[in-house]
């Protein structure tokens, strides 16, 4: 009879694989990983998950595709505090996060970094596109687009928060909303800086277009 039970738990304990947890993730010279790229298509790392951070040691131009967090919460944060710059590897067009069709991705960009050059030739969210919260905290967006939809830097399902950010020529396409910001519900944006944002033909909020106000 022990044996059995402790069979049916050790099965019990195969089946449940239990809570995914949290994980940090450092980015640069002499760190985890070298490169974002590097840590994207690693397929050995586990999967994403909820409240996981990206810390970012230097300045980063390697991605080739974008990120996919799934339904999960996640940061990409300076790791030292100081400035760094993201931008796609040399001759790709694309984003740095994308958010597929059945997820809910919430994603902050933290305070000190700049996303530019980042691009969506189809769809919307230049640099970023979410379909959960977007937070931006006193970080720069700059020379994103979305060159046929809404939201030249980002486009959020949800709120976006970008208080003391600045955004400069960001653009999104003909009949779009929103040259910098497209967001579902409110955008909030105190002391933010806006500059030579743009919509294309017939587009709608050259800075920022706000289902739920701004």
């Amino acid at each position: 009879m022990r044996t059995h039970c402790l069979l049916l738990l050790s099965l019990a304990l195969v089946l449940w694989a239990g809570p995914t947890w949290a994980a940090t993730y450092e980015v640069g010279p002499g760190k985890q990983y070298a490169t974002l790229e590097a840590l994207r298509t690693d397929t050995a790392r586990p999967a994403w998950a909820d409240g996981d951070v990206i810390q970012l040691y230097a300045d980063d131009a390697s991605l080739t595709a974008a990120f996919n967090f799934g339904a999960n919460t996640v940061s990409l944060l300076s790791g030292d505090g100081g400035a760094h710059v993201l931008t796609p590897a040399a001759g790709a067009a694309t984003r740095l996060v994308f958010d597929s069709a059945t997820a809910g991705t919430a994603f902050t960009l933290g305070a000190g970094l700049t996303a530019t050059g980042f691009q969506a030739a189809n769809g919307n969210g230049g640099a970023i596109h979410a379909r959960g919260a977007v937070t931006a905290n006193s970080a720069t967006f700059a020379a994103n687009s979305a060159t046929a939809g809404s939201g030249g830097a980002i486009y959020a399902g949800d709120e976006v928060t970008a208080n003391g950010a600045t955004f400069a020529a960001n653009s999104a396409g003909n009949y779009s909303l929103g040259g910098a910001i497209r967001a579902v519900d409110e955008v909030t944006a105190n002391s933010a800086t806006f500059a030579a944002n743009s919509t294309g033909n017939y587009g709608d909020g050259g800075a920022i277009s706000a289902g739920g106000g701004v």
